[in-house]
């Protein structure tokens, strides 16, 4: 909610909590929530870096999930820093490993952030197309048993409507 300082000590807190228990996993989860701290405060260099490690070791260490989520976080930080070429490219290494995989919201997101990078960088046309893809990726996402609430996700309804704006708007 805007509170950084104190989710800082809370995730500071986890982080001791889990190094202590020798939970690799969750010391992974906490250092990826304060670099996502560390972004949110304009501290992007040392998001940057850490969301680089993180991926890194996450996917060594076999975890899928938090090794996308590490590349899409990361590829984000770099849109929001300016640097459209290394955001995108981390994007496309996200959006392979999480098609491949199955994971339709943090495909539709990668979709998404690349929209948003080719639409800043002038390729509207293109854009529009990744635009069209996360809406697809919502819908069925919505469609499943159980998920119609899907787009109630913070997360998800701003991608969702501003992938409907600008799949309109983008058309080169």
């Amino acid at each position: 909610r805007g509170d950084y300082q104190s989710a800082r000590e809370l995730y500071q807190q986890a982080l001791q909590l889990a190094s202590a228990a020798g939970d690799s996993a969750k010391v992974l989860d906490s250092r990826f929530d304060l670099a996502r701290v560390d972004a949110k405060e304009g501290r992007s260099d040392t998001a940057i870096s850490t969301l680089t490690d993180l991926s890194r070791e996450a996917d060594t260490q076999g975890l899928k999930y938090m090794a996308v989520q590490c590349s899409i976080c990361l590829g984000s930080v770099l849109a929001d820093s300016k640097n459209y070429a290394r955001a995108q490219q981390e994007l496309i290494r996200a959006l392979a490993v999480s098609e491949k995989l199955g994971m339709r919201a943090m495909t539709a997101k990668s979709h998404y952030l690349i929209a948003t990078i080719l639409r800043k960088t002038g390729k509207g046309t293109e854009a529009a197309g990744h635009y069209r893809d996360t809406i697809r990726l919502l819908e069925e996402i919505r469609k499943e048993p159980g998920a119609t609430d899907v787009l109630k996700r913070t997360d998800l309804s701003s991608i969702y409507s501003d992938s409907v704006r600008w799949a309109q708007n983008s058309k080169g």
